[in-house]
């Protein structure tokens, strides 16, 4: 059993001289039952023709994920990067990668939660040769590590509002609007007033004329908004 503080991430292994591929190619350590194993994948995120395949021989789907691992720009020795690197070697890194983010995120996390949640959020691959999944030539697919990390996050959401700043308005705020000259009993009558501010605008309210000068305020209704770093103009409706 592995230690709970250790990641079992192995890479599943690249053909060879000794080892061609094929079904049960899959390399010692990666498939042993407690090895989370790591196939490569390319660029068009197809299976790389060097990475080796499940099932192992204990009868389990391997590699368990895949990740990219053909034409990799990595870290070389001499502290300098270079590309061109194909391996499963190159794929493992990766997946190790976000198991580290898992863990930063959950420092309690267990090792079979980390695997379960890397397992539930990878995409899935098929093909021809492998038209299920999972499988065992990309396992449970490619690793995500957004929607990996999304998934453990306490009070993932969205944040909406405006920005402000304490201060003074001293600028008066503008309106648009049509007036009506005439408007006649029993007549719905829609009254459009586009108002506009530096700072905001929460309210408007509409002041008309009855029979006899009486003067009547209601309020109007907002139905549209457009805001700008300079401005705040808001479109609002009464019907009368």
């Amino acid at each position: 059993m592995a230690c709970t503080w250790h990641f079992p991430e192995f890479s599943a292994g690249n053909t060879t001289l000794t080892n061609p591929g094929g079904p049960g190619s899959v390399a010692v350590p990666a498939n042993y039952p407690e090895s989370f194993a790591t196939g490569a994948t390319d660029i068009n995120d197809n299976i790389a023709s060097f990475s080796l395949r499940g099932p192992s021989p204990y009868g389990e789907i391997k590699p368990d994920i895949s990740a990219p691992g053909v034409n990799i720009r990595s870290s070389v020795p001499g502290s300098g990067y270079e590309g061109g690197w194909n391996g499963t070697s190159m794929s493992g890194p990766a997946v190790s990668a976000v198991a580290a983010l898992l863990r930063q995120v959950n420092a309690n996390i267990s090792v079979d939660d980390m695997e379960q949640v890397l397992i539930d959020t990878a995409i899935a691959r098929t093909d021809s040769q492998y038209p299920e999944s999972p499988n065992n030539g990309y396992g449970h697919g490619i690793v995500n590590a957004f929607d990996a990390v999304s998934s453990i996050l306490d009070g993932l959401g969205n944040v909406e509002g405006v920005v402000t700043q304490d201060g003074e308005d001293n600028e008066a705020p503008t309106f648009e609007h049509e007036s009506v000259n005439v408007t006649y009993s029993e007549m719905d009558l829609e009254l459009f007033v586009q108002a506009e501010d530096n700072i905001s605008v929460t309210s408007v309210e509409v002041n008309y004329q009855v029979d006899g000068g009486e003067t009547k305020t209601v309020p109007a209704k907002q139905i549209s908004e457009i805001i700008k770093l300079e401005s705040t103009k808001r479109r609002f409706l009464e019907k009368i």
